[in-house]
C-alpha cells in the first residue's frame, strides 16, 4: 500500500458535533476496510478523549461481505442491526435502538466495554443513512463517525453526510490501469463553482421541501429557473428536451447523478453550458470496455465542470497491483 497524496491535518476539527468520515474507493478491491482500520486505530490511539463511533454500509456482494469483521476497540461505539450482536452478550453496552419503520431494519448503537470483533451495518441509502446519523448524534455529541462504503458505495462521500473522505486507488501498471486512473485523478481536480452560481445554485433546491430528492436543476445566465428534476439524469428525457431547446445560450445545469459516459456524451456538444455536479464522485469512470471512449469523450467535452461541493479529500491511499 502505498499512502499520501493528499493530507489535509486539522485535529481540532474532529471536535465537531459527530464529526463525520467516509472511506471509498475505485473498485470492492482498494482496500478501504485496511485504510478504514488503520485510521480508526490512529484516531483511537492520538486522541484518548474523542468519541469515535464505527459502522459499515456494507457490500452488494454478500459473499465478500460475509466475514468481513471489525475489531473494536473497548470504549468504541457502533452501529449495527441486532443481529450481528447476537454471540456478543456482555461485551457492549446497548446505548440506543433504532426501530423507525422509515429504516426497514432495527439498528443498534452501542459501546464495546472489551475489545472484541464483530460486524457492522447501517442503512445502504443515502436518507436513511443520513436520518440514522442524526438521531446516533443526539446521543453522542461531539463525536466522530467512520463510515467504511464497502464495495461501490459512494454516496456515502455527499457533503451532507460526510465532513472529508478517504479515497483508495487500485492501481495497475497497464494501459487500462493508467487511463482508469487518470480518470479518476481528473475527478478529483475538479474545482468548485463560483460562489454567486454555488449561491444561486443552492438557494434553487433549498426553496424545494424535497431538495434532497432534486437531481438537476437548469437556469440561465440571469439565474432563471428553466428546469427542476427529480429522475436520475441519464434517464431523464425532459431534462434532455430543456437542454436541446437552449444549446445556444448561457446555461447552468445542475447535476446529483452520476455523470457517466453517456451522460457525458449527450453534454459535449454544448459549448455554453456549465455543468455543476453536486460532488466529485458523480463523475464516474467508464468500464473497461468504455475507458479509450470515455478518455475520448473528455477531452471533447466543451462544457465547463465545477462542483457544487469543493473536494474534501483528507488522503488517498494508492493499492499497487503491479509496480510503477
Amino acid at each position: 500500500m502505498r499512502v499520501s497524496i493528499f493530507v489535509v491535518t486539522d485535529k481540532s476539527a474532529m471536535y465537531v458535533y459527530m464529526k463525520t468520515y467516509s472511506f471509498i474507493g475505485s473498485d470492492e478491491f482498494s482496500g478501504k476496510t485496511t485504510v478504514f482500520n488503520l485510521i480508526y486505530k490512529k484516531l483511537f490511539t492520538d486522541t484518548k478523549k474523542l468519541k469515535i463511533c464505527l459502522t459499515s454500509v456494507g457490500c452488494s456482494n454478500a459473499a465478500l461481505y460475509q466475514n468481513n469483521y471489525y475489531h473494536l476497540f473497548k470504549g468504541t461505539f457502533f452501529l449495527t442491526i441486532p443481529e450481528y450482536l447476537y454471540n456478543y452478550t456482555g461485551l457492549y453496552k446497548v446505548i440506543n435502538h433504532f426501530s423507525d419503520p422509515f429504516f426497514e431494519n432495527e439498528y443498534v448503537l452501542g459501546k464495546a466495554l472489551f475489545d472484541f470483533k464483530i460486524k457492522l451495518k447501517c442503512p445502504a441509502n443515502f436518507t436513511k443513512l443520513l436520518a440514522l446519523k442524526k438521531k446516533a448524534a443526539d446521543f453522542l455529541p461531539e463525536s466522530t463517525l467512520l463510515i467504511d462504503s464497502v464495495g461501490d458505495r459512494k454516496f456515502t462521500a455527499h457533503p451532507d453526510l460526510s465532513d472529508g473522505i478517504y479515497y483508495t486507488l487500485t492501481y495497475k501498471n497497464d494501459t487500462t490501469g493508467i487511463i482508469k486512473a487518470n480518470d479518476i485523478l481528473f475527478s478529483l481536480s475538479l474545482k468548485p463553482c463560483k460562489n454567486s452560481i454555488k449561491n444561486i445554485t443552492t438557494n434553487l433546491l433549498e426553496s424545494n421541501r424535497c431538495h434532497l430528492k432534486i437531481k438537476s436543476i437548469v437556469f440561465d445566465e440571469k439565474f432563471r429557473l428553466l428546469y427542476r428534476g427529480y429522475e436520475i439524469p441519464f434517464s431523464d428525457t425532459d431534462l434532455k428536451k430543456v437542454c436541446k431547446n437552449n444549446a445556444d445560450k448561457k446555461i447552468y445545469v445542475y447535476l446529483d447523478g452520476a455523470f457517466t459516459n453517456s451522460t457525458i456524451n449527450f453534454f459535449a456538444p454544448f459549448d455554453k453550458f456549465t455543468i455543476i455536479l453536486n460532488n466529485f464522485t458523480l463523475y464516474q469512470h467508464a468500464s473497461k470496455q468504455l475507458l479509450s471512449d470515455a478518455i475520448h469523450n473528455r477531452y471533447n467535452l466543451k462544457p465547463e465542470i465545477c462542483l457544487l461541493h469543493k473536494n474534501s479529500v483528507k488522503e488517498i491511499f494508492v493499492k499497487e497491483i503491479q509496480g510503477f
